[in-house]
């Protein structure tokens, strides 16, 4: 008879943690949400950043390249963020097809450091650029 009390006490206290538990969660989550109404995600900032871009692209851009500090290095070992940035990038700016490389017209720059001209130039020839801030540059390859 006792074990039996013993394991009736034992499962209502768990269900009374559990519930209890769940409560604290939910208050939690409603005071972050209340917190910062107005604050936006990673991704629709990222998608903010790069708005400029798809109002320069000409009508009918359907790929554009992508280059960016992992270009720059010898070695090619992207760091985390610059691996989801080329994810945001090619959601952001959907439907343009934003693919890894300078073989195309309209090229995206994403750079931390204003040292890449000279690469620029010998990785393709002659381009103009557009500075759009925060590193992000709307290269042109000018044809010959």
């Amino acid at each position: 008879m006792f074990p039996v009390v013993i394991r009736r006490i034992s499962m209502i206290l768990l269900i009374a943690l559990g519930l209890s538990l769940s409560a604290i969660n939910l208050f939690n989550l409603i005071q972050d949400r209340n917190s910062q109404p107005g604050k936006q995600d990673d991704v629709s900032n990222w998608e903010s950043r790069l708005q400029p871009i798809k109002q320069k692209l000409p009508p009918g851009t359907n790929y554009i390249g992508y280059v960016a500090d992992e270009n720059l290095r010898a070695v090619w070992s992207p760091a985390d963020g610059e691996i989801v940035e080329f994810y945001l990038t090619q959601y952001a700016l959907s439907p343009v097809v934003v693919r890894r490389g300078v073989k195309y017209s309209w090229i995206l720059g994403n750079f931390s450091s204003k040292d890449f001209g000279s690469w620029l130039a010998h990785s393709i020839g002659a381009y103009e650029i557009e500075d759009l801030g925060s590193g992000i540059y709307l290269i042109h390859r000018v044809a010959k």
